[in-house]
């Protein structure tokens, strides 16, 4: 079954004669919202009755200039952090045609790249600052450059330094012998840190492919079960034999291996980064016993992985073997779904809270080259016929709208 993890924790809570740390076990696994993953498989709805971009036929005919004002006019102070000059909304008003080319000139703008910062900041929950020694605008200042350099988006993914406050490169401050570009912040690292380093690995397949656990068979092979934990093999009540887990089988303690079994592997990716976001060579992987369920030891976070695995870093992600998480980095960004999954993050960014339709993100992706940057993906996706006419309908500007102001020549 499916169950609400707020209403699961209040249900906890009033069990008797539950230990704190089984108490903890069925919180952490309520909390971490992975209730979706029982016996039905749940996976992340196809929104492809999204209302954003539409998918009626009629929205793949070129725009008015009426619409393209419209849709110009909202995303701009998104995008470059200003309304339309008089002679973008003149371009415009006289050939609608040329939105592109207006788009694409935004990206000589300082403005694009700080759009993108934001876009990412979001996605990973971090903003400037320093707290405690950790430079919060690390993250930020990475994707700044790349933006600015025209460097293909998923760098931000594999770049092998960072930017400091000076503006020039440097190791990125984790401490880790590879990089893996805003994953490899102490930003990032610390802020998405908790117990099994589920916060982490998820962050992952959720900011940058735009899926939930459990991911398709296709897209990530499960791990063999006699790898992982006791508790997180079981398929069913019987095959459960962790006690703790047991207890927590309203929290899928009967069903861990369907999300577990690929969870765990995104999971050993993060076993020698501690609480703090410092990569660990004495990491062990191992529960403490002291400690909450999920903590290891000095700061660290427990494998999924039997004890002779625990500590190993290599791992698989999206079908590959890899060594560390710089060389799961790459796999990330070479995957199809991070190119689909940026185009519907902008499209969140761009035009917020809404639901974004699948087919309409595939057919962005389809009309781009091998590794856009952020500003080809910016381009391809706020000019396409589907966005601009759907977005035009909902700011109230149809074929046939009358009123606009396109003919004064200048941005009001």
């Amino acid at each position: 079954m499916t169950t609400n993890p707020a209403a699961l924790l209040v249900l906890c809570l009033r069990v008797g004669g539950v230990s704190r740390r089984r108490l903890a076990l069925v919180a952490l696994v309520a909390l971490a919202g992975l209730t979706a993953c029982d016996g039905q498989l749940a996976t992340r709805p196809m929104n492809d009755d999204a209302s954003m971009p539409r998918t009626d036929a009629a929205v793949d005919e070129v725009a008015t200039s009426e619409q393209t004002l419209a849709v110009a006019r909202f995303v701009a102070p998104v995008l470059v952090e200003r309304g339309l000059t008089p002679d973008e909304v003149t371009t415009l008003t006289a050939s609608p045609t040329r939105f592109a080319e207006v788009v694409r000139a935004w990206g000589d703008e300082p403005a694009i790249a700080r759009s993108a910062r934001r876009l990412v900041e979001r996605s990973l929950a971090v903003s400037g600052g320093e707290r405690d020694g950790i430079d919060y605008g690390l993250p930020g200042r990475l994707v700044e450059r790349v933006v600015r350099d025209g460097e293909p988006w998923g760098t931000i993914l594999t770049r092998e330094s960072c930017v400091g406050r000076d503006g020039e490169d440097t190791d990125c401050d984790s401490g880790a012998p590879y990089a893996a570009g805003v994953l490899t912040t102490r930003a990032f690292l610390s802020v998405r840190s908790g117990r099994f380093n589920l916060t982490r690995a998820g962050t992952i397949t959720h900011a940058f492919l735009c899926n939930e656990y459990p991911l398709p068979e296709s897209m990530e092979p499960r791990l063999p079960r006699e790898t992982l934990l006791p508790m997180f093999r079981a398929l069913t009540a019987e095959e459960q034999t962790d006690p703790d887990a047991a207890m927590s089988g309203i929290a899928n303690g009967f069903h861990c291996y369907a999300c577990h079994g690929q969870f765990g592997a995104h999971a050993q990716l993060f076993v020698r980064f501690d609480a703090a976001g410092v990569w660990r060579e004495d990491a062990t992987g191992l529960q403490n016993p002291d400690g909450m369920p999920g903590e290891s030891f000095g700061g660290l976070m427990t494998s999924h992985l039997v004890a002779e695995l625990a500590a190993n870093e290599s791992s698989q992600m999206l079908g590959r073997e890899v060594a560390h998480l710089g060389e799961a980095a790459h796999a990330v960004a070479e995957h199809p779904e991070f190119v689909r999954c940026a185009v519907e993050k902008l499209v969140e960014h761009t035009v917020p809270a809404t639901d974004v339709d699948h087919r309409f993100t595939r057919d962005v992706v389809a009309t781009l080259g091998e590794a856009p940057t952020f500003v080809d993906l910016v381009v391809a996706t706020v000019t396409h016929p589907r966005f601009v006419r759907s977005l035009a309908t909902q700011l109230g500007v149809g074929a046939d709208s009358e009123g606009s102001d396109a003919d004064s020549g200048e941005e009001r």
